[in-house]
This record gives structure tokens, C-alpha cells and sequence, in this order.
């Protein structure tokens, strides 16, 4: 009679765990080729959502843990999140992992005209001055969920020399999108009125299409574009680049 609960009670704890097994779906994205027509969660606000576009349906979300939470209940097929974000969070939601290769891994720049190496090389010295000073992290970092800085402009400054012209196609944020009001804000306008600031210049921000952002500099309709612009070899033989200002690195989260 022992022997048969002891059996009894091995067989009902093998069902019990077969049954919570199998309340979890399988995983089915390993890779970005399989991103296609999948339920695909990204934060609200967030890169991932520009990224993510062209993909499968995407769910919007307020908060990447709630997000994380419906991906391991099987609500979502994967979520795109940055890096840095889904790695504070995954921990605290056990059943999930990174997938070693990032949907998008790229430097952000920005795009100056080849007839202007006098801008780039004075964008390159005031870019390095705001990444000596930590402002340049600062105003990455306030971006961040639950963080609010922004950057503004030091009173009484002198903006004598001149005006430079931004081209933004404000539709990746938090680096460039519109408010609620219609203007152009983000982490990309922060930064070029840092760069401004200290070139002592005004800055006038200009929006256009993404398929623009080259071409404008390229035939002088602004002096500088960033909007997810990077080095690349093709743009290379229209404009020229800076140094790059900011990482962005959006990873793909499963199920385990």
C-alpha cells in the first residue's frame, strides 16, 4: 500500500509539471528572420518601435516589465526593447533571454556636406566636449524611463556667430519625434543645440522625410541631419560623418 502512494504521488507530481509546461508556448523566434507576422511587444516612446515597423504586429506597451510579463504568459511571440533596459528587467522576470544577435546595432552620427569640413571638424570638438563634461550621457540617460532631465541652454549665452539648420525626420524616438504640441523633440535636438551652444551658434530645426536626411545636406538645405544616421559606405560618397554621439542597440527578447 506505501509503495502505491509513493507511486501515486510521483505520477501526480509528473502531471503537475507537464501541466504548467504546458501553459507556456514553445518559443518560435530564434532569430530576426522570424520576426515576420509574429505579436512583437515594444515600449511606448521607444526606439523599438521604428525598428520593429516593418516586421510583425506590433503591441504597444506603458511599462517594458508588463511587457515582459505578457511575453512569458504567451501574450507576445518576442519583444524588441533596448539593450540596456532588457537587461535590468529580464532578471526580474525569469523564463526569458536575450537573443545573442541584436535586431539593430548601430552608431548614430551626424550627417555634415563634404564642402563643409570646417563644421565637421567643429562638431567633432564640441561633441567631444559634452562627452568630457558628462553632459552628452546625461542627456542619452534622460530619455530613460523615469528619468526626466532635460537639456536646456545656459542663460545669457551668446549665439552671435551665426545659425545652423538641423534636419530631423522625427519619427525614431526617443531621439527625434513630435510632442504633443507638433515640435520636433528628443535626444537628437538636445544634443545638436549642446553642439550649437557651444559653436555659439542659433539652431533652426527643420523636418523632413527619412529618405531625405542625406539628400538635404547633401545639397545644402540644411547644415547638418541626424535621424538615425549612420556611417555607412553608400551615404559616405554624398556627405561626410562625425564621430558618433550615441549607441543604439535594440535586442530581441523570447521565451526560454
Amino acid at each position: 500500500m506505501k509503495r502505491i502512494l509513493v507511486l501515486a504521488a510521483v505520477l501526480a507530481a509528473l502531471l503537475l509539471m507537464s501541466g504548467c509546461a504546458g501553459g507556456m508556448p514553445a518559443n518560435t523566434v530564434f532569430s530576426a528572420g522570424d520576426l515576420n507576422e509574429k505579436n512583437i511587444g515594444v515600449v511606448k516612446g521607444s526606439a523599438a518601435l521604428f525598428y520593429a515597423r516593418d516586421y510583425g504586429k506590433l503591441q504597444s506597451y506603458e511599462s517594458g516589465e508588463t511587457m515582459l510579463v505578457d511575453l512569458k504568459n504567451g501574450v507576445l511571440d518576442c519583444a524588441v526593447m533596448d539593450e540596456a533596459l532588457a537587461k535590468s528587467l529580464t532578471g526580474k522576470v525569469p523564463g526569458l533571454k536575450l537573443l545573442p544577435e541584436p535586431l539593430v546595432d548601430s552608431e548614430f552620427c551626424f550627417a555634415i556636406a563634404k564642402e563643409n569640413p570646417d563644421l565637421l571638424e567643429a562638431v567633432n570638438g564640441a561633441l567631444k566636449k559634452l562627452r568630457e563634461s558628462g553632459t552628452l550621457e546625461q542627456i542619452i540617460e534622460g530619455y530613460r524611463p523615469s528619468n526626466t532631465f532635460r537639456y536646456k541652454s545656459p542663460e545669457s549665452i551668446d549665439l552671435s556667430r551665426g545659425k545652423l539648420t538641423l534636419a530631423v525626420d522625427a519619427i525614431i524616438p526617443p531621439y527625434s519625434y513630435l510632442d504633443e504640441t507638433g515640435q520636433p523633440v528628443g535626444i537628437d535636438i538636445d544634443i545638436a543645440r549642446a553642439v550649437c551652444d557651444i559653436l555659439q551658434v542659433e539652431m533652426e530645426v527643420s523636418v523632413v522625410t527619412e529618405s531625405d536626411l542625406i539628400i538635404t545636406v547633401q545639397y545644402g538645405k540644411a547644415d547638418f541631419s541626424l535621424g538615425g544616421v549612420t556611417n555607412n559606405e553608400e551615404d559616405a560618397n554624398l556627405v561626410v560623418f562625425s564621430d558618433p554621439y550615441a549607441e543604439c542597440t535594440q535586442v530581441i527578447v523570447t521565451r526560454r
